[in-house]
């Protein structure tokens, strides 16, 4: 009988000017209970590392450190994922589209919600996703994606052509509402595709859902082999009503 193992957790590198601060950040990560390969400080000689072996997350506590966006893609020029560590009041919402333009995987504001957030964080871009603002993720989407780019990734998620249709003005922003008006289809149909969209990639929301298929396109290889990448946002999965028993006109393809 075969074993399911558990993948393989990356290694996370803290590059962190100030003792307390990274003392704090790792704490934040060893008590959220997931066994990582190793949870330590690195210094700026270690932030250009050789290819690595395993998967390895570096987090940059940018209060401390100006030159991140340098580190950051000395570290991913290994073959690294980089999380960054923010102050809100230095941070606009602009630079989240930015970094991940940069190849930066997300970015946590240091706030009262940083023990709920870091956690969450790291563990979506272990697996795969990535931590912005719904708002980024959907511009991000916009000009990086394309339904010949996205297809073949669809395909392996056993989507129909209908649930592709949508997906892509999901992941391009657009609500239930808009895409039901775009389709000449009713709203309760659209929210039964995407119900069935959500299941099949395992997405928790419509954030993460776009994530995927982000990450999709940036690594082919990506959606068979990952399951729940964590990302939050304020929108829940939604229920998956029944579907409208044909009523819906919808539009030959």
């Amino acid at each position: 009988m075969s074993v399911q193992r558990e993948p393989v957790r990356a290694a996370i590198y803290i590059y962190s000017m100030h003792p307390l601060a990274f003392q704090r950040i790792r704490n934040l990560i060893l008590e959220n209970g997931i066994s990582y390969q190793a949870v330590r400080s690195i210094t700026l000689e270690e932030v250009a590392p050789e290819p690595a072996v395993d998967p390895s997350i570096l987090l940059i506590d940018t209060r401390s450190v100006s030159k991140w966006a340098e580190c950051a893609l000395r570290w991913q020029a290994s073959g690294g994922r980089t999380l960054l560590l923010v102050m809100p009041q230095h941070w606009k919402q602009s630079d989240n589209l930015r970094i991940l333009f940069l190849g930066i995987s997300g970015v946590v504001p240091i706030t009262d919600h940083i023990e709920e957030d870091l956690p969450c964080a790291i563990d979506s871009i272990d697996r795969g996703g990535l931590w912005v603002d719904s708002a980024a993720l959907y511009v991000y989407a916009k000009k990086k994606m394309g339904p010949a780019t996205w297809r073949p990734q669809s395909a392996i998620m056993g989507l129909t052509s209908r649930e592709e249709e949508i997906a892509i003005w999901v992941a391009n922003g657009f609500s239930n509402k808009e895409i039901a008006g775009t389709l000449e289809i009713s709203e309760r149909t659209v929210k039964f595709h995407v119900s069935n969209i959500l299941q099949k990639y395992h997405a928790q929301n419509r954030r993460h859902l776009i994530a995927m298929i982000v990450s999709d396109i940036q690594t082919p290889s990506g959606p068979g082999a990952r399951k729940q990448a964590g990302l939050r946002d304020e929108e829940n999965v939604e229920s998956k009503p029944e579907p409208d028993g044909g009523k819906a006109a919808f539009r030959t393809n």
